[in-house]
């Protein structure tokens, strides 16, 4: 899929309309007159201009898309071109329209407020896009994982997004997926993005524990999960241990601490501690959410934490192999239907392709074994020998992940570029 600027994607769209208004309904596309000559292939030129012209050129493709909106809205047979669909999207994502002495116009809006989610291309109009990895599509994956290499990483999950969704509303849907085909995972490995204390909380009620780090940092070297806590999670006691004066609920929840000042004026952490002061008190304010995320990140200096989380980078190997063995980030298809079933197809294959390798790493070859009587006969066991093999692994796929199997899995994104 081409890259489009905002001065292309509108020559392209009106273009495109143009076209099929031409080969569908020929006599509207007459009654344009001369204007449709500017938007032929041949008139390129005409909208390679200087960034400093950019603007205004802008101004010009909004007013003349707005033009032929107008002009065709009561047109049921117009309206009803995906062409003409298409071009009333681009219009109602680039442009606003207002009214002032001299009548309607259309207004381009800033490059700040068109969504992620507007059109990229008439082309492939279910395409997004990303600041962080530009436009197109993305593939959610899961996989599973070993320690001990006992057993093949295997792709479980697969879902085709546009790029502008966010990696945070991929991992419950994933575990739902899993959890349907008896698949669910009791550990799930996934970078911070995915581990946001929703998810994390929601994937617990359904017995999978995720371990992802926190997004953020600590502002000092004490955090909230340096002070003691009752098992009802009531602050007791300051680092240092001093206890609080008093402690009520907050407006909006949470609790709101308060310390002697005079006390904590007196303490050699005061410069480092969260605890802030106010006029007669020295208070700090949290919830239940605060006091996860703060024990999250004390949790992930530890040694435990480093072990278990070192292993989620195993699944940047699959991201490699999807694209250089099935060549998954160039596809040859557009629309999110043929994108999707091309992107699943060849992760399947690479299932396939892993569980073969695998099969013949744990299958130690007969030593002495005699030669095939002949070169044909040879050939015909070494393909019968390949059939079964697919066919066993195919029929022990899902067997090899039951329940009693592994259940580590970890998860991340691949880029697509239909």
């Amino acid at each position: 899929m081409a890259h489009l600027g905002r001065i292309r994607l509108f020559v392209r769209t009106i273009r495109t309309f143009m076209v099929n208004l031409k080969r569908h309904l020929p006599s509207q596309y007459e009654s344009l007159g001369t204007l449709v000559l500017r938007y032929d292939k041949k008139s390129d030129g005409a909208f390679a201009v200087k960034p400093t012209e950019s603007a205004k050129k802008l101004v010009e493709l909004g007013d003349y898309s707005f033009l032929l909106l107008e002009r065709f809205k009561d047109d049921v047979a117009v309206t009803g071109m995906a062409s003409y669909k298409h071009l009333v999207r681009l219009f109602s994502e680039q442009c606003i329209v207002e009214t002032d002495d001299n009548g309607v116009k259309a207004v381009i809006k800033a490059n700040k407020d068109v969504s992620s989610s507007s059109l990229q291309n008439p082309s492939d109009p279910d395409a997004g896009y990303s600041g962080h990895k530009g436009k197109g599509y993305q593939m959610q994956v899961m996989e599973t994982w070993s320690r001990d290499k006992s057993q093949p990483n295997l792709i479980t999950h697969v879902k085709v997004e546009s790029a502008d969704t966010s990696d945070t509303q991929a991992v419950l849907p994933a575990i739902t997926d899993a959890a349907e085909r008896g698949l669910a995972p009791a550990e799930l490995l996934a970078d911070s993005l995915y581990g946001s204390d929703d998810n994390i909380e929601q994937a617990k009620e359904q017995g999978v524990t995720v371990i992802s780090p926190a997004m953020g940092t600590e502002s000092g070297t004490i955090s909230l999960a340096d002070f003691r806590f009752s098992e009802s999670d009531e602050l007791i006691s300051c680092p240092e241990g001093k206890n609080p004066i008093r402690i009520k609920t907050g407006k909006q929840g949470g609790r709101i601490v308060h310390f002697d000042r005079d006390v904590c004026d007196q303490c050699p952490l005061k410069s480092e501690c969260p605890v802030r002061r106010v006029k007669r008190s020295a208070t700090i304010r949290y919830d239940a959410k605060a006091l996860r995320l703060a024990r999250r990140r004390r949790a992930e200096k530890t040694e435990t934490f480093k072990d278990a989380y070192r292993f989620r980078a195993g699944i940047e190997a699959t991201m490699s192999d999807l694209d250089r063995i099935t060549g998954l980030k160039k596809l040859r298809v557009r629309g999110m239907p043929q994108v999707r079933l091309a992107a699943t197809l060849k992760a399947a294959g690479l299932n396939i392709h892993r569980a073969t390798v695998f099969r013949k790493r744990c299958t130690k070859p007969e030593k002495g074994r005699k030669h095939a009587e002949n070169d044909s006969a040879g050939l015909v066991g070494a393909v019968k020998e390949h059939f079964l093999l697919l066919s066993g692994e195919l029929r022990t796929f899902l067997e090899q992940f039951s329940p009693d199997g592994s259940r580590l899995w970890r998860m991340y994104h691949q880029q697509l570029n239909a």
